[in-house]
Parts: structure tokens; sequence; C-alpha cells
């Protein structure tokens, strides 16, 4: 049935059996359709259906029996067409006609292109299984047993597939090189170094073992003749030249000042260019004028390290000398070698604690080259041309420090030194400083803040609040005044101004200094000693509660012993850190003007603060927290007692005249404001005192009412000489205002209501209404009450005044009887 087949159904097969790796079946089919499935025609549908996935060892058999054209006997004996026999030959046809197999031209190495279809198939295949799959132990299984099948594989392999390959297998499992094998082969000699001799692991880390990076990576990609430059014919090694031997020397000078102890290895342990292992059987040799080449550089390289490593010490140690720090290539070889962070750090500070000393204050000359010398010091001048690695450890006497660390100090510097225009041109205007945003706001935060904990003076325009506040304006285009960082300090400052209109000392002979509000554990108690030490400033609750708020905007703990550090600033958080020191700086002042004597401003205080405090809710934060102010503060005025050293009020306004009744009114409001604010556990003690103030109220009112009456007795109308028959006025009309007195006379008796009031007022007003001929209309429609009036009661002498009182009167009474319900035209017979 074989012996049939159509030939485009024997090229379907046969990319049916690569597609599935049925390598037994595929070679049983080239076996017996050899005049259809010639070498290049099977190695292109390899190239193009065989997975890459598929391990080497899997087809290698099959590339020999290829490459000699000679098939050995597999286990099948009779081949399986099942995939092609649905099908027609003209079908088959049409579907071979649309295969689409990969051409096996090998652009990408030169000399290979010019071999054999199976030497090209090989490197094409290599570069498919890297890219595909990154498998690459597999790429060292399919190559090695062709090394000898062609010059250029062997070549290829011995210093192109070996160092990548062992360098890639350096990295941890589920880590990828950097670059794929295509890409390695662009890379030019600088940058294919640095990725064969880099750590694995970590590229600011030392190296480790690097003899065997050198010996099994860096020697097989040296000998690749390749890599060399030969000038002229001559065997002179004047005119050979190896650019990438001289990158691998480079990269031990600066291993020298990198990592001492790397360098000393690759010395030690390395036999130079020539210590160079392949392995796998493969054996590479250079001419006699390469290795002469070799042995001379690596011993110039070797005598480099000591020229090169003491020219850096020595100038090292005159720049140290030059800035103030006076040095020997002694001691800058220990602070360079012995890598420790904080000694150089500690050494970078001193710098600039000089260079500031040394500045000057109109010349920017000697700032900007001081700049330079600390940059160079980080890495010796090897600049990193990657600016990712800007924070890494580099060479130098100060390489442990980051070079974001020495531009940040630096910027502290002239921040300082209020050199703002030198400040804002190299790092806020794009200067040559490239720093991150965050970095330079965190320098400029921590210059204003150590401005602001030197000051002695807390007034903002003077000293060093002064240039705080210069500091945050320094550089408005990366520190802007809607940062939060910025709005904070601006909030520090304002309070801290405010407190410089007062007298405040915390400790005896100690001034008040601005830095003791920024480490303070409860800066609103600052407030308490300020309205100690300063008469009747508690009468400026505004503007102590103004500061209270820029405190709390400030970041200061507000709180007291109550940590709020762990809490997230949400808006309601903050609104209900806000209220209680609102509530705190009140309960200050009230305690204040008790201590003063000055019980009417306590009084409003708590009437118009407490009060509508209370009635807001303020916890809305997750950790409420017990007001254990207010109540308090309003307890203690309600517990005030008046003494001869007590304010008197200013106005009255509509309360008692008796200023001690009045008193004992404002203590019950107090103390009833106290109830509405105190935890439960209080109530008893408030209710004490309430009920103790409210008897001493109903006894002021009972000796009081004692006093009138008494008053009353003693000057009588009838004792007058000359006066008038006494009508009782008590009897015949209604109390419009009744005092203290006159209350307690009539507690006994049912109160009048404002129709009884109105129908007696005008009843009054007709006993005079002959008087006044407006009231004739009036009069006419209550004849029969004035004539009961008249017989109820004996007749008197009205004088021209009452008249006209009583006038004015009736015609109130007239004007709002419509309003009260009363009718004053009708006759109706009362009894009064």
């Amino acid at each position: 049935m074989t012996s049939t087949l159509h030939p485009a159904k024997v090229l379907l097969l046969a990319v049916h059996f690569a597609q599935h790796a049925d390598i037994d079946s595929l070679s049983l089919l080239t076996n017996t359709y050899t005049s259809v499935l010639h070498d290049e025609l099977l190695l292109r549908i390899l190239l193009t259906h065989l997975p890459e996935t598929v391990r080497p060892d899997t087809y290698i058999g099959f590339l020999h029996n290829l490459a000699g054209r000679s098939f050995e006997p597999c286990q099948l004996t009779e081949l399986d067409t099942s995939p092609v026999n649905s099908i027609n030959d003209h079908e088959a046809a049409k579907r071979a006609a649309k295969l689409h197999l990969l051409s096996l031209t090998c652009r990408k190495q030169p000399e290979i292109t010019s071999g054999d279809a199976l030497s090209r198939f090989l490197v094409l295949r290599i570069y498919q299984m890297n890219e595909e799959t990154g498998m690459l132990a597999q790429l060292l299984d399919l190559l090695l047993p062709f090394l000898h099948h062609d010059p250029g594989i062997h070549k290829w392999a011995a210093s192109t597939i070996i160092p990548y390959v062992r360098k890639g297998l350096q990295y941890p499992p589920g880590i990828s090189p950097p670059y794929s094998l295509l890409e390695f082969e662009k890379l030019p000699d600088q940058q294919a170094v640095d990725f064969l001799l880099c750590s694995a692991d970590s590229r600011t880390q030392p190296r480790k073992n690097v003899d065997h990076d050198l010996r099994d990576i860096i020697g097989p990609w040296l000998y690749d003749n390749d890599r060399w430059d030969n000038s002229s014919e001559s065997n002179e090694s004047s005119s050979v030249y190896c650019p990438g031997w001289h990158q691998v020397c480079d990269w031990l000078l600066s291993q020298a000042t990198l990592s001492w102890p790397t360098a000393i290895q690759a010395i030690e342990d390395w036999g130079g260019p020539e210590d160079v292992r392949f392995g796998h059987g493969i054996v590479v040799d250079l001419p006699a004028s390469y290795k002469h080449y070799f042995q001379q550089t690596y011993a110039t390289t070797i005598l480099a390290y000591a020229t090169k490593l003491l020219l850096a010490l020595t100038q090292s140690a005159y720049i140290l000398t030059l800035l103030g720090s006076p040095s020997s290539p002694r001691r800058v070889g220990d602070l360079t070698f012995r890598r420790d962070e904080r000694d150089q750090k500690s050494e970078t500070l001193k710098l600039l604690r000089n260079i500031a000393a040394q500045a000057s204050k109109e010349n920017d000359d000697f700032l900007l080259r001081a700049r330079a010398f600390l940059l160079w010091l980080q890495d010796w001048g090897h600049e990193a041309a990657d600016k990712s690695t800007a924070g890494a450890a580099t060479a130098g006497t100060l390489g442990m420090v980051s070079m974001e660390y020495v531009e940040a100090e630096f910027l502290k510097l002239l921040l300082s030194r209020e050199r703002y225009n030198l400040a804002r041109n190299l790092y806020d205007n794009e200067g040559p400083a490239r720093l991150p945003a965050e970095v330079i706001r965190d320098s400029v935060y921590d210059a204003a803040l150590g401005a602001f904990d030197n000051a002695t003076n807390p007034n903002r325009s003077r000293g060093g609040l002064k240039r705080c506040d210069e500091i945050l304006h320094a550089l408005p285009k990366t520190v802007s005044q809607s940062l939060p960082g910025t709005r904070r300090i601006l909030a520090l400052l304002k309070a801290t101004h405010a407190l410089s209109d007062y007298r405040l000392v915390l400790k005896q002979g100690e001034p008040f200094s601005p830095v003791v509000l920024r480490v303070h554990s409860d800066p609103i108690s600052i407030i308490e000693k300020v309205l100690e030490q300063n008469t009747r400033a508690y009468t400026r609750l505004q503007e102590f509660l103004e500061m209270g708020m820029d405190m709390v905007r400030a970041g200061l703990p507000s709180l007291g012993k109550l940590d709020f550090s762990t809490m997230s600033t949400t808006d309601a958080e903050l609104n209900c850190i806000v209220d209680i020191a609102e509530r705190r700086i009140t309960a200050m002042c009230i305690e204040a003007a008790l201590k003063e004597d000055d019980f009417e401003t306590a009084y409003s205080y708590v009437a118009s603060r407490l009060n509508a405090q209370s009635s807001e809710d303020h916890y809305t934060s997750p950790r409420p927290v017990v007001d254990d102010w207010s109540w308090k503060a309003a307890l203690q005025a309600g517990q005030y007692v008046r003494t001869e050293r007590s304010q008197q009020p200013t106005h009255l306004g509509t309360a008692s005249g008796n200023l001690e009744i009045r008193h004992l009114e404002q203590r019950i409001e107090c103390l009833a404001t106290a109830l509405r604010v105190a935890p439960t556990s209080q109530l008893q003690e408030i209710l004490k005192s309430f009920r103790r103030c409210e008897e001493q109220l109903d006894s002021a009112i009972k000796e009081e009412a004692a006093n009138e009456s008494a008053w009353g007795a003693e000057s009588g109308v009838d004792n007058v000489p000359g006066a008038f028959d006494h009508i009782d006025a008590e009897q015949q009309y209604p109390v419009r205002n009744l005092s203290a007195g006159a209350a307690a006379q009539q507690a006994e008796e049912a109160p009048m209501s404002l129709f009884d009031l109105s129908r007696a007022t005008a009843r009054a007003a007709q006993r005079n209404f002959a008087a006044i001929p407006s009231l004739q209309s009036i009069t006419r429609g209550i004849n029969t009450d004035s004539n009961e009036l008249e017989e109820g009661w004996p007749p008197a002498r009205i004088r021209k005044r009452d008249q006209l009182r009583e006038a004015a009167t009736g015609t109130l009474v007239s004007g709002v009887g419509w309003l009260i319900g009363a009718n004053v035209g009708q006759n109706k017979e009362e009894s009064i």
C-alpha cells in the first residue's frame, strides 16, 4: 500500500509525524520514499513542525542517519498511513502546496551559512529553542554531538554557546538571563563583559568565585578570532588588539576599588588568559602572537592595579585635607577598603560641616567645587551609566554612601546657609543635579525643621523661624505650598508665632524656645502655661482655639497620653482630634477665668461654647475619646462662690437685679451643662452640687421677698402727708411684672390669664371715659360694667396723668382684643 502513496501524501504524512514527534515513523517513511523526502526538505519539515520542547536526544540519531544517508532498521515494520487515507491525491496536492516551511538560510552566522543543510539547521534550531523554551541545558545536548561536523559549529559552540549557557545556568530557577542568545551575540564588548561577570543574584553584591567565571566563561568567550583586531599581516604583538580583553582588564581594575577581596581572588586563583576551560572535549588554540599579547597586557594590568589605586588614594587624601579633614593615603585606604557605611557617612557629614564653615557668603564657586569633590570621592570619577544604580555602592573613598545621600545632604547645607538661588539652580530648575522629587522634598523639610529647632525667638519674622519660612519657599517648583508636608510645617510656624505675643517660661530662668513645642509630648498643655502666666489672657479664647487647631494640623500630639499615631488621617478622625483640642482649650480658659475671679467670662464660655459643643456628635472616630475636660470645667464654674474679689457684671440684661440671685441662677445653668456632658459615673457628685445651689437660690428668693415686704410696709402711701386715698392696686389690677417679693406673696393664688388681664384693664379704663372724648364709643358698650364698678368702689379723685395712662391702656385693649378673643363692647356683669 505504501508504494502507491502520492508524493503530496508523503509530504503531508512527514509533516504529521514531525508534529507528533514520531521519529520512528518519520525514519521509516524517509527510508521508503528517499526520492521524495530529500535532506533539506526533511530538515525544513523538522525546523517548522517539530515542537521545541522535544528533547534533542529523541531526534539526534535521526539527524546522524540523515547526514550519512544510512537509516538503521527500526522496530516499525509497517507504516501507518491512516492520516492521509481519507483524502484524494488532488486534495493532498492542494494541502501540500499550502505548507509554509521555514527556510534554512542562516544570515546570523555567515561562516555557517556556506555550510551544509545540517549545520544551518542546527544553528536555527538552537535559536528557536532558546527563544521559545529557554531550556539552556538542551542547547548543548543538541550541539555537542555535531561539534566535528563543521568547523563553524565547533567555533560557535566553544566561544558563544558554552559561555552563554554557563552564565545562564547561574541564575536561580524561574529567572531567565536578561538577554537571549541572539541579543547576546549583538552586545558590544563592554556590555557583554558586564553581563558575563556580573553577579546573577545582585549586581551590587561582591562577586564570589570570580576565578571560575574568568576561567569557564570569559576565557572561552575570548578565544574567538572574531573578537581580535589584526591590523597588519606581521606577527608583532603591537599589531594585535582585543577590545574584549581590555574590557575585562578594566573590570578587574574597578574591582580593585569596589571589592578588594574580589580583585585579590582573581589575581591569586586565576592563572591569566591562558587559564581557560572549555570542557566537553573541546580544544581551541590561539596564535602565538595572541598569547604573547595576553601575557603582556595581563602583567600590565596587574601593575596598573597598584598604580591606579595609589593615585586614587593620594587624590582622595588631598581632597579630604583640602576640605578640612587632614588624611594620609593609608587612612583613606582604611576608609575605602573597610567598606563601613557608618564610618563613611560620618566622614561625609564632617566634610559638609567644614564646607559650610569655609563657604563665602557671596561667591558660589567654592560650593560648586566642593560638590564636585564630594561626588568624585563617592565614585572616583566612575559615573554610572545606569542611573538606576545611583543608590548602589560604588568605587571610591565614600563608595558606600549613595549619590542621593551626598546630594541631599549638600542641598541641606545650601538651604541652611541661605544659598537659595544656588539650590534653586541645582535642584529646582532642571539643573545638573538629578534627584527624585521625594528626596528633594524630604531634604527641604529636614532643613526647614532644622532651622526651626535651632530658633530661639518664636516670632516668625525673625531668626530661625524666618529662615524656616524662607526654606519652605526656596524651591517652589518641587516643594509647592499645597503639599501635606508643607502645610504641616506652615501650621507649626503659625502656632509658634501666636505664642510670641505672650510671656511664657516653662522652666525657671529658661525662656520658651520653638523646639519645645515640636518635641513636647502634649503641646496643648503649653496653652495652660500661657493662661497661668498672662493676666486676662483667657479673654482671647478664639485666638487660642486657632492656635490649637494649628497644632493639630502640624501633626503634633494633641491628646496628651492618648496615642493617635497609629490612626489614619481621615477627615472624620482629624475632625475628632480638632474637636477634642477645642474642648480642652475652652476648659482651660474657663478654669483660668475662675482663678482670676472672673465668673462672668467663665459663665459666658460655658453657656456659649460648652452648650454648643455638647449638642454636636463629635465621636465619629472609630476610637472615641471620653471628654474629661468640659464637664469638669462646667462643674468648677457651677461650684464657684462669689467673693469680694469677684468681678462685677457689666450688664444685667433681663436677669434679676439681685446679684446674688443672678449668680445662683448662672451657677445652676453651669451645673446643668455639666450634667449633660459628664459621664454617668460623675452624675451623683454633680447632682449634690446642683441641689445645694437650688436650696441656696430658694433661700435667697425668700429673703428678697421678705425684704421687699418689710420695705413696702414701712413706705406706705397713707403715711405721706397730702396723699390721695389709697386704692389697693394689687387687688384691683393684676401685676404685670412681678418682682421676687410679689411672686412669693402670691404663691398660693391661681395665675391670671391674658384674657382676664385685658378685661380687667378695660374696666379700669371705663372709670374715666368722660375725661377723654375718644373713648365715648367704648364707654357706651360697657355702661353696665362701669355702674357695677362705681357701686363696688368708693369714688376717688383721679389725677390727669392717671387719666392719660388709663386711656392709653383702653386703647391697647381695643387694639389687641381681636387677638385675645375679647369683646370690648359686651355688657356683662362680673364680680372682681
